[in-house]
């Protein structure tokens, strides 16, 4: 009996953990799969410039990709969001650390779309997100660490 109370328990204790795993990890890409290919309509496929080639990735794989994390995003954010109200979470911790994971993915996500979309001549969008996005990716993972850390030296005191 003391097992399964145990087992139980720690159940309890780490789901919110693989929850927020999923999300920041599901959240990029399923926004990743909904922006889908940027490049320019007209242009000859042997005639594109790119900054990156994009990845080959066969369309059927990337739709199920793309259902199957904008599905796990949806779920553990509705998992997350209870446990919060329950109070199984620190709505702090949701905001100030799992926040910026997961916009430092997404705009990961987008970077990688800009940067991997062909066009004619030079790729003007995907310079200025390698400009915007990188340094705000940065950011949020810097926020994100400083807080855990802020929020951990809280919960000790």
């Amino acid at each position: 009996m003391t097992t399964e109370i145990m087992t139980t328990e720690t159940f309890r204790r780490r789901s919110p953990i693989v929850a927020a795993v999923v999300l920041a990890i599901a959240a990029p890409i399923g926004v990743w799969g909904l922006i889908g290919r940027l490049d320019s309509p007209g242009v000859p496929v042997a005639e594109r410039d790119y900054i990156l080639r994009p990845w080959d990735i066969a369309p059927d794989v990337e739709h199920a990709l793309t259902i199957g994390s904008c599905v796990l995003a949806v779920l553990a954010t509705a998992y997350l969001t209870a446990a919060a109200v329950r109070g199984a979470v620190g709505r702090r911790w949701l905001l100030w650390v799992l926040l910026p994971v997961v916009l430092a993915g997404v705009s990961a996500a987008v970077l990688q779309r800009m940067v991997t979309s062909g066009g004619a001549g030079a790729n003007i969008g995907g310079g200025f997100a390698i400009l915007t996005l990188i340094p705000f990716i940065a950011a949020m993972l810097v926020v994100a660490v400083v807080d855990a850390l802020r929020l951990r030296s809280r919960a000790r005191a």
